[in-house]
């Protein structure tokens, strides 16, 4: 799986989601891995969030839970046309977890909320 573009959400509206829901647990009463985030979802959702990490570690799209409901190019689009919607704080969980995994260095969804 591949993230091939980065849209708005008005734009996301018009397709099928991923993966989303609400979140907040992310490095907040103890450090997490990128293990402990993957594990919270199912299996079948782990390329979607792996096309995610790695997107974002190679373009550097460090952005907040706002930025990802609010920027022109805040959702990531798949290959497959489905989409990433999130929460702030679910969002912050993600990226928490991606900078975990890239720098080894425990993070916490709040400095990725907004």
């Amino acid at each position: 799986m591949k993230v091939v573009d980065w849209i708005s959400d008005a734009e996301s509206a018009d397709h099928e989601i991923a993966f989303g829901g609400m979140g907040g647990w992310f490095g907040f009463d103890q450090a997490n891995t990128w293990q402990d985030y993957l594990d919270s979802w199912k299996p079948e959702v782990h390329p979607y969030i792996e096309a995610v990490r790695d997107s974002v570690i190679e373009s550097g799209r460090w952005i907040t839970g706002q930025q990802h409901q609010d920027d022109d190019d805040g959702t990531p689009l798949f290959e497959d046309g489905k989409v990433v919607a999130l929460s702030f704080r679910a969002w912050g969980d993600l990226m928490a977890a991606i900078a975990t995994y890239n720098d080894g260095k425990p993070h916490n969804y709040m400095e990725f909320y907004c």
